[in-house]
């Protein structure tokens, strides 16, 4: 099942999802690009240095990041940690081509992963995975935004909560 987010003008249009793909492996990224250039509404834009896709991190929407667990100067790990400091509703998905257990744990527990995927995947795994981190993505957007109109019912003066009070 997909969600369709309604902008802000009520309009039913399905918005790109904004991927960012950190690899240190070039083959790597353009194996993933190649994968998922077909798909209409993802937008992907890779990185071989985790400190460029940090830089690109609130200056453009990102929906969601896959990052490679291994890669000089920043692990995938201290890197997805980042990401999570700077905008914790980005979706983070860590892949690897060789997964230990201490490195999962790390990944699950600092940078609050959504997905380990090892690097071995298929093209199917590989879409299934982002189009399950796009639900993933979009139904917690929806729950932010109920939990905020809910806030504001209760706290706003003259809201149908208050009124509804009012009337007790």
């Amino acid at each position: 099942m997909r969600i369709v987010l309604l902008n802000l003008h009520g309009c039913g249009e399905k918005m790109s999802s904004k991927i960012v793909v950190v690899d240190d492996e070039v083959v790597i990224l353009k194996a993933i690009s190649r994968i998922l250039q077909d798909e209409k509404d993802i937008d992907v834009e890779i990185y071989t240095h985790p400190t460029e896709a940090l830089d690109h991190i609130g200056k453009k929407p990102v929906d969601i990041i896959l990052a490679d667990y291994r890669m000089p100067d920043m692990d995938g790990v201290e890197f997805l940690t980042r990401v999570r400091e700077k905008d914790d509703k980005i979706v983070r998905i860590v892949m690897s081509g060789q997964a230990d257990l201490e490195a999962l744990t790390r990944a699950i527990n600092d940078a609050s992963i959504h997905k380990f995927l090892a690097k071995d995947f298929s093209p199917d795994k590989l879409i299934n995975t982002i189009y399950d981190a796009i639900d993933f993505y979009e139904k917690s957007l929806v729950t932010n935004h109920l939990a905020e109109v809910g806030r504001r019912e209760v706290v706003e003066p003259d809201s149908s909560a208050d009124r509804w009070l009012s009337s007790k």
